[in-house]
C-alpha cells in the first residue's frame, strides 16, 4: 500500500506543495521560478512595496492609536462603576 501524497499549486503565489493526504502536512514546498526582470522594472517593484509597507505602517499606527482610546474610555466606565458601588467585596470564604 503507497502513501496517498499529492501534488497541489498554491493559488496565491503559484508554488507546487507535495501534501500527505493522510495527515495534511505539506511535504515540500517548491517556490516558482521568477523571470528576470530589468533594472528599472525592479526599482519600480521596490518603490511599490516601500508604499504598501508604508501604508500598512500607517494602518497599524491608527489601529493602535483608537486602541489606547478604547482602551482609556472602558478603564473611566470600570473606575466610575468602582467608585459607585458600595458593597463590600466578597470573601473567598463566602463561596464554600
Amino acid at each position: 500500500m503507497r502513501p496517498s501524497v499529492h501534488e497541489v499549486p498554491c493559488p496565491s503565489c503559484g508554488a507546487l506543495l507535495t501534501v500527505d493526504a493522510e495527515t495534511g502536512a505539506v511535504l515540500t514546498h517548491e517556490a516558482p521560478k521568477k523571470e528576470h526582470l530589468s533594472f528599472e522594472e525592479a526599482a519600480l517593484e521596490v518603490d511599490q512595496e516601500k508604499k504598501r509597507a508604508e501604508s500598512k505602517f500607517k494602518k497599524a499606527m491608527e489601529e493602535r492609536a483608537r486602541q489606547s482610546e478604547i482602551l482609556e474610555k472602558k478603564f473611566r466606565q470600570a473606575a466610575e462603576k468602582a467608585a459607585e458601588d458600595t458593597s463590600r467585596p466578597k470573601s473567598p470564604f463566602d463561596f464554600d
